[in-house]
């Protein structure tokens, strides 16, 4: 790519208005009722000089222009209704609002004091936190280090050592002086863990770094760290510990607020489908997407919109699809996020805010550019006929393994599992008994769904997929008894719910159309690259007449 294109590339995705711009200021280019500021020309080239330092104002201000352009035609092209355009400006707007109301319920509102800071100090022992100063030699064999550890028992001085000895050249000259350090830099550093096991002026026996090189380590002296070291990091961690304890308190109170309740009987029929789940989403049939599955003041939420909220969602955080408790919080934080904060958030007038008006304008801005982009390069590339060859093309990348699906049960009681198991054996739904049981030790959860495969086979497991480890047909196993993490002893039942053969995902499945279009996409960017340049140069032809630049003042900024 060259510089232009690459300067562009850059430009595509920033957002470029300052948000502290004002009428006042100087307008150094307009496109047609668009207009360039001179504070958002400077904030690019502070920003860009230490890779286009030699860019003048004018090639800076092109990607200004061009930006422009593409969203005056992004526009004219009715792009600002398109679907995905509108959905996606409305869940921007709905995190802005969530943000601002985040500032004023908690931010704002989170104080502590310095007798807060000084009982954290002590009852967390603070006090008590040491840091070490430390020296030491590098030498890059064992049989070096030995013989200047020698050295040293001899009674050799350590810092003279050093600097004569050492390869290292930043702390040689200082006798080997590596400066102080603080207990928590154990964690990432061996050199740190090794300090730590000696006492003021003990040295080390010789021990090997990862590069390969040897070290002699001295601690050359040993100070508590204080409270006035530490007051900033406990300010910083009773505030977040505050605001989260506020706006906790303060989501709680919402939801009460707006009557938030679950359609049971759609609760129950999502725990039933959530048993042949694909990646945490239920299958659900299109003449059931219209179930309500919970209500609030003003609004309800059903199954169509829940599992868009799912698929928004990370695979590692969406909620187990057989857990009603870990589904009902899911739902209560999508609807307080998308639907109840937003709508207080408005009463309290923050979508009339400059400071939201000019966020909400500069990602209207970028989503145009982008949805543009899709349809006017990317499409042309990533069209469906690309698309279907890619996925035909490489099925091990679409094809699912043999999966066997295990339901299980947990229970404290082995006389209690011992009678879930009879009845599971007699033909019970495992799920539907453990409705009538409390979940595990009080918190934990009771009932879950396990996938297993072939190559399973070479990773550590836990201890309920080593109890469940080979199942066959609709096999039911229990109880067993498992011992789980804080010392907790459990008695499980396991059921066999389905045999899955491998299979290839259909095409039309929204998880193989992102994952072909992102790795298609990956393969022929450049392809795409080119053709939007090529798309853009003849923007420019095209708008060249609305293009207005005031020469003078964009020559100043030269000299300036």
């Amino acid at each position: 790519m060259n510089s232009k294109g690459l300067l562009l590339s850059l430009f595509l995705g920033w957002s470029t208005v300052s948000p502290t711009s004002s009428p006042a200021e100087e307008i150094v280019a307009k496109v047609g009722a668009e207009e360039i500021r001179l504070k958002e020309l400077q904030m690019i080239m502070q920003r860009l000089h230490w890779r286009f330092g030699e860019s003048s104002p004018s090639e800076l201000l092109q990607p200004l222009i061009d930006r422009k352009i593409m969203k005056i035609e992004a526009e004219a092209k009715a792009l600002a209704v398109d679907s995905l355009v509108v959905a996606t400006l409305e869940q921007f707007a709905a995190q802005l609002l969530v943000e601002g109301l985040y500032d004023e319920q908690a931010t704002n509102k989170a104080a502590v004091t310095d007798v807060d800071l000084r009982d954290y100090y002590f009852e967390q022992q603070l006090d008590q936190k040491l840091e070490k100063r430390a020296s030491h030699i590098a030498v890059p064999t064992e049989e070096e280090a030995w013989k200047l550890y020698q050295d040293l028992q001899a009674g050799a001085v350590f810092a003279q050592l050093a600097e004569r000895a050492s390869m290292d050249t930043l702390s040689a000259p200082k006798g080997g002086d590596m400066g102080f350090w603080q207990e928590e830099d154990r964690r990432r550093s061996p050199f740190a863990e090794q300090l730590f096991t000696l006492d003021e002026g003990e040295i080390s026996t010789p021990y090997q770094d990862r590069h390969g090189n040897y070290h002699l380590i001295q601690a050359t002296e040993v100070k508590p760290v204080g409270f006035e070291r530490q007051k900033k990091t406990i300010e910083q961690i009773l505030l977040r510990q505050n605001k989260n304890q506020l706006w906790q308190a303060y989501l709680d109170e919402q939801l009460n607020n707006f009557h938030f309740t679950v359609e049971q009987n759609t609760l129950a029929f999502l725990m039933r489908q959530g048993r042949n789940s694909s990646d945490g989403i239920p299958p659900v049939a299109p003449e059931h997407l219209g179930l309500v599955l919970c209500h609030y003041d003003h609004g309800q939420l059903a199954l169509d919109e829940y599992l868009i909220f799912l698929r928004r969602t990370a695979s590692n955080r969406r909620p187990s699809p057989v857990d009603s408790t870990d589904l009902v919080q899911f739902v209560r934080r999508q609807v307080l996020q998308t639907k109840i904060l937003p709508q207080i958030a408005k009463k309290h007038g923050l979508h009339q805010r400059e400071a939201y008006r000019l966020k909400l304008a500069r990602k209207r801005e970028e989503v145009l550019i982008d949805r543009l982009r899709r349809l006017v390069a990317e499409a042309k590339v990533l069209n469906n006929d690309a698309l279907k060859s890619y996925y035909e093309n490489n099925p091990a990348f679409f094809t699912e393994p043999p999966l066997t699906i295990v339901e299980g049960a947990i229970l404290a009681s082995p006389r209690d599992a011992q009678n879930v198991a009879e009845r599971v054996r007699a033909g019970a739904d495992l799920q539907e008994i453990m409705r009538a049981y409390p979940l595990f030790m009080g918190s934990l959860r009771k009932y879950d769904i396990f996938t297993f495969s072939p190559a399973d086979s070479t990773v550590q497991k836990d201890a309920i997929h080593e109890a469940a480890w080979g199942m066959k047909g609709d096999e039911v196993r229990g109880p067993i008894k498992i011992r789980f993490a804080k010392n907790y002893t459990g008695f499980v039942v396991l059921k066999v719910v389905e045999k899955r053969p491998a299979r290839l995902m259909s095409f039309a499945t929204s998880k193989v159309q992102q994952v072909v279009r992102r790795k298609l996409k990956g393969e022929r960017s450049r392809e795409i690259e080119l053709i939007f340049e090529d798309y853009i140069k003849n923007l420019r032809r095209i708008y060249a007449p609305q293009v207005v630049i005031d020469s003078q003042l964009l020559n100043s900024v030269s000299t300036n």
